[in-house]
């Protein structure tokens, strides 16, 4: 990121990503991933994130149906509105 988005880059990657991302010992990539999108899906307006991280999925082996497939076990969890939002991150994603 850079120009107005640089300070914003910056703690990303160094908050976010950082760090966390390479911590292996608890949890896998791909399950830091796939809670991280869900974590995502249930704040709302998140749909760009969401489908970065679904990409994100994918590469880690996780493929749409079964990215979609938790999403509706999720439904419950997060609501039929960002269940919608979520799955269409998804769709989007695998473009």
């Amino acid at each position: 990121m850079s120009g107005d988005y640089a300070q914003i880059g910056r703690y990303l990657s160094q908050n976010c990503f950082g760090d966390y991302y390479t911590r292996v010992e608890i949890l896998s990539l791909i399950e830091r991933e796939i809670i991280t999108f869900f974590l995502l899906a249930a704040q709302g307006d998140t749909s760009a994130q969401m489908k970065a991280h679904a990409k994100a999925i994918f590469l880690q082996g996780l493929n749409k149906e079964k990215l979609i497939a938790l999403i509706n076990t999720n439904i419950a969890l997060i609501g039929y509105p960002r269940s919608l939002n979520a799955t269409t991150a998804v769709i989007e994603a695998s473009k």
